[in-house]
């Protein structure tokens, strides 16, 4: 009889413990799925910056390209402009340092 007792112990605590693991494991489960479900949102929106991004950046190619050939059709450059700015201000630094 004593043996049977402990049987029947050890049986409602196991299926409490059991109960209890599910419960516990179904609403870990349920936020996994909430987190999987916002991780998908984000790499959605990462792909379409990213399509967008490669779309400026191709846009801003084009439009780089487009000034280059015009500067060459008409003589200017930009970058000798450029080139010639920072050329003038390190001249006067140079000068302007000796000068002391």
């Amino acid at each position: 009889m004593q043996t049977l007792i402990h049987a029947d112990i050890f049986f409602f605590v196991t299926t409490i413990i059991v109960i209890v693991l599910a419960l516990l494991a179904a609403v870990i489960l349920s936020y996994v799925v909430v987190i999987l479900k916002d991780i998908r949102e984000l790499s959605r929106i990462v792909r379409r910056e990213g399509e967008e991004i490669t779309a400026d950046v191709h846009n801003i190619r084009e439009e780089i390209k487009e000034e280059m050939r015009y500067e060459a059709r008409s003589g200017t450059s930009s970058i000798a402009a450029f080139l010639n700015f920072v050329a003038t201000l390190v001249n006067r630094r140079k000068s302007h340092h000796y000068k002391k």
